[in-house]
This record gives C-alpha cells, sequence and structure tokens, in this order.
C-alpha cells in the first residue's frame, strides 16, 4: 500500500512524491531488511522529491500488487465540476496509467491506483455527453489494462461532480497470482448514501457472491462531512476507529479466506483532514 499526501490538483508533482517515496522505500528495505507493506509519507524525510527512479532487481518479483488510494495524485476535495474537469483523464489512457504501467513494469507486478477519469457516453436524447467519473484503474505487469472501475456510491464530495459507476466490479488477475480481486473505492463500503439498511452490507455480500478472494480498496477516508458547519471542530482521525467500522462493514465476509487490502491517503485539504488507515485484513476470522 502506498499511502501519501498528494499535491491537491497538481497530479504531476503527486507522482514525483510517489516516486521519491516508493524509491527510498526500496533504499529503505535494502539497508535494513525490514518491510512493513505500507509506505508512508514519513518515509520520505530528508530525500529529493524529484528522484531518478530505478528499483533494484532483486525487487523485481517481490511484490504482488501496488495499491493506491483513491484519486491518488489530484486530490480529492473539488467544488465543482469545471475545477476538476481538467484533471479527468481520457478513456484511453492518461498520465496516471501511464505512472501505473511504468511501476508495473519495474516491479513486474499488478499496479491499482485511483483516478478520475471522463467518458463520452450516449445521453438520453440523439446526441453524446461528457461524464466524468471517480475511476479505479488496474494494470497488469505487461502494462494490460485489466479493469477500470468506476465508483458505484457517491459521497457528498463526489456528487458535484462525478456520476456514478453502474455496478460493483471484480477482476480475475492474470498467473502467476492467478486470483479474483475485488475493487472498491472508499463511500462503496458505507450504506448506500447513508440510508440503506446498515445490515444490507452491499459491498461485502457482492465480493462474498462473487467468489472474491482478494479486496483492493481505494480511499481517501476523511474526519469531515461536506454538510458539516464551518465552526465543526472534528476531531483528529482515529485510525483504530476507522479500522472497527471497516470490519464491521465485513461482517459477511467473516470465516473466508478473503483478505481486505486498503490504501487510504493522508495529508489536509481545507478542513478536512485524511485519516491514512492503510492495512490488510485477513476475513478468517474476526478481525481485532
Amino acid at each position: 500500500c502506498l499511502q501519501f499526501a498528494p499535491v491537491w490538483s497538481r497530479p504531476s508533482l503527486s507522482m514525483l512524491r510517489a516516486d521519491a517515496l516508493l524509491t527510498s522505500y526500496f533504499s529503505r528495505t535494502l539497508d535494513d531488511g525490514t518491510d512493513s507493506g505500507i509506505l508512508e509519507d514519513g518515509d520520505l524525510a530528508g530525500r529529493p522529491r524529484g528522484v531518478a527512479v530505478s528499483p533494484s532487481p532483486s525487487f523485481r518479483d517481490s511484490v504482488d500488487i501496488l495499491i493506491l488510494p483513491e484519486m491518488a495524485f489530484t486530490g480529492y476535495i473539488f467544488n465543482s465540476r469545471a475545477e476538476i474537469a481538467p484533471l479527468c483523464e481520457p478513456p484511453s489512457g492518461g498520465a496516471t496509467i501511464a505512472w501505473c504501467r511504468r511501476w508495473a513494469a519495474l516491479l513486474a507486478c499488478v499496479v491499482v491506483c485511483g483516478y478520475p477519469r471522463r467518458e463520452r457516453e450516449r445521453s438520453d436524447g440523439d446526441g453524446e455527453e461528457e461524464r466524468l467519473y471517480n475511476s479505479q484503474c488496474v494494470v497488469s505487469a505487461a502494462g494490460d489494462i485489466l479493469a477500470i472501475y468506476d465508483k458505484t456510491f457517491l459521497y457528498a464530495t463526489d456528487k458535484v461532480w462525478a456520476s456514478a459507476g453502474e455496478r460493483f466490479q471484480y477482476v480475475d488477475l492474470p498467473p502467476p497470482l492467478g486470483v479474483r480481486a475485488g475493487l472498491g473505492i472508499c463511500m462503496d463500503i458505507n450504506p448506500e448514501d447513508f440510508v440503506a439498511p446498515f445490515t444490507d452490507f452491499e459491498l461485502a455480500h457482492f465480493w462474498k457472491n462473487s467468489g472474491v478472494q482478494i479486496a483492493l480498496f481505494s480511499s481517501a477516508w476523511c474526519n469531515r462531512h461536506p454538510d458539516d458547519p464551518p465552526d465543526h471542530v472534528s476531531e483528529e482521525p482515529d485510525s483504530h476507529e476507522t479500522l472497527q467500522y471497516w470490519a464491521t462493514r465485513l461482517i459477511p465476509l467473516f470465516g473466508t479466506h478473503m483478505a481486505f487490502v486498503c490504501a487510504d491517503r493522508v495529508g489536509k485539504e481545507g478542513m478536512t483532514t485524511f485519516c491514512g488507515t492503510s492495512c490488510v485484513m485477513s476475513m478468517r476470522k474476526h478481525p481485532t
């Protein structure tokens, strides 16, 4: 999991930050042999952001999946469609998919990343309209786009600009992994619009019924709702509380062999603080 704070509305700078973080991680692991599996912004201390990317060949085949947060390189909070539209990438693939392909080739692994995209689709009339989506791409080590998933349950911040995806989605990852991966983005794990019955567990039931073996979840979990009054003071994020909530939303999967893998961003945008609760949870027993 690559956990970091992007530079808001500056994807190229965010990509340099991610490059530096990954390179720092490889250098540290080579030096002391440690490997937590979660890469954090603190690992950038003392290292330049615009570094050349050249992981050691020893890391090829040592990473199976690299997963990044929701809207990993653009930042998350946008106040209008016009504000985010220039950052939405074309269907054929833009800067985010190019970045994923580069790292997938360097590490010989699958790369999963959240990003905003645009798509021209037939409208209700005779013409077409451009729709914007909060999406997640899955890129193979060979550079193939295995899946593009559009966030199905939209958070209030998304509804300012994004269209909802049609349905939840999974993807069968090619050998040597050969597993079925469920996809998901942040709000997808909640009850739909926060009004559906809590025990519907929509995303968890979809993953279970689809035979998913690993869930790949990109998130920008935050401590403040857009409808909170301006004078509302949010508490600092509590990672333990967030983990407990996610585990509760995954109750239908307890006792299965599925793993839940989440990349969750950190940092602040305006008055909103992001939780940074990247994790790997086994569903074999009740997570604690």
